[in-house]
């Protein structure tokens, strides 16, 4: 009995009344700071969707699922298999969505012609990986292998015979090098390395198509590169021997293990000569001896002639590698390429590719 008089006492108190009042005013505060706080680290953008360059909507979000925002936001055309898209982040309160749909591509191999869906920057060689065609020394693929595909590029692989005219060799200057030897006397010179000329095989290749021919391409091949003549010398004053050196440098031809001197769009500066080159791929070089034997393409091993996956680098493929030179593609890189090694360069002794080693370099296909 005295607990149920002290028990509605209290139950009849107005503060007791007011609790479910205050409990719920303190949800409300907690459930309020709560949703602020996850929205200062989760702000809402606004979020623009283009449609090949037209605007479709705009939407503020959270969300950075940009795939799921595309497939829930695009109602009139859905987004395919071929399609993509590019985020542009403006800031943090802008962001735009560009689609890029696929398109259809007719393609003509050998004399069939068959349909393709490829996505929008796709190149030929890309293409034609999808068709399952591998560029062979038989075949000519027009246009070249890293051309971007549009909606009306005509794609065509033909059957072809490859002569060699004009034949003839080229020498190959070597270059002479000066490096400070901290052992030597002020004026004391010493040959380290003895300079080597080297060769290149110049000619004009033809090519048939039933009999006929279609095009002229002058090329050339690397027989033996020339070896640099090294000197050891005891004085601080380079500067008037590499001066000399880049003046009989002008007249000469590329030196195959000349460094890059300079870099733009899509052009490298070797030796003081430009190129151009088409694509630019980074990865794993190591190397093999030419006592190993032949080439899968090129007669016997040598130095210049590297060893590939031809779906990456096609056989004839012109290659510069920093370091090793002007190389071209005549072997097959085989088990080593699986192991993510992108070229597999070729010395003319098991000692100068133990100096080599396994390096990561850049590799520039030339035009």
């Amino acid at each position: 009995m005295l607990f149920n008089k002290k028990f509605n006492k209290v139950g009849n108190s107005p503060h007791f009344k007011m609790m479910p009042t205050v409990l719920l005013s303190l949800l409300l505060i907690i459930t309020v700071a709560f949703l602020t706080g996850m929205a200062a680290i989760f702000p809402k953008r606004e979020v623009v969707i283009y449609d090949e360059g037209i605007k479709v909507c705009s939407l503020h979000t959270s969300s950075s699922d940009f795939e799921k925002i595309v497939k829930e936001n695009l109602p009139a055309k859905p987004f395919q298999e071929k399609d993509s898209y590019d985020v542009n982040e403006k800031n943090n309160n802008l962001c735009e969505i560009n689609v890029k749909r696929g398109f259809n591509l007719n393609v003509n191999i050998l004399g069939e012609t068959k349909n393709v869906k490829v996505a929008k920057g796709t190149k030929v060689l890309d293409v034609l990986k999808e068709l399952n065609v591998e560029p062979k020394e038989d075949l000519y693929i027009t246009p070249d292998l890293e051309t971007v595909v549009e909606p009306n590029t005509k794609i065509e692989v033909i059957k072809v015979e490859r002569k060699k005219q004009e034949v003839r060799e080229v020498e190959l200057p070597f270059e002479t090098k000066y490096v400070l030897d901290a052992s030597l006397k002020k004026e004391e010179k010493k040959l380290g390395q003895k300079g080597v000329k080297g060769k290149k095989e110049v000619f004009v290749e033809e090519i048939y198509s039933n009999g006929n021919l279609i095009k002229k391409e002058p090329k050339e091949i690397i027989i033996t590169p020339a070896v640099d003549e090294i000197f050891h010398v005891g004085d601080l004053n380079l500067n008037k021997k590499n001066e000399k050196q880049k003046e009989n440098k002008k007249n000469h031809p590329i030196n195959n293990n000349a460094a890059v001197q300079s870099e733009g769009p899509n052009t490298i500066t070797i030796d003081g000569k430009t190129y151009e080159y088409t694509r630019k791929m980074t990865g794993a070089i190591t190397a093999y001896p030419a006592t190993l034997g032949n080439t899968s393409r090129m007669g016997h091993a040598r130095r210049g002639v590297v060893a590939a996956d031809p779906k990456k680098f096609p056989y004839g493929t012109r290659l510069y590698i920093p370091g090793y030179g002007i190389c071209v593609v005549g072997d097959l890189c085989g088990a080593a390429c699986k192991g993510k090694v992108l070229v597999d360069v070729c010395f003319s002794t098991e000692k100068e590719c133990r100096v080599w080693g396994r390096k990561t370099l850049p590799v520039y296909v030339l035009k």
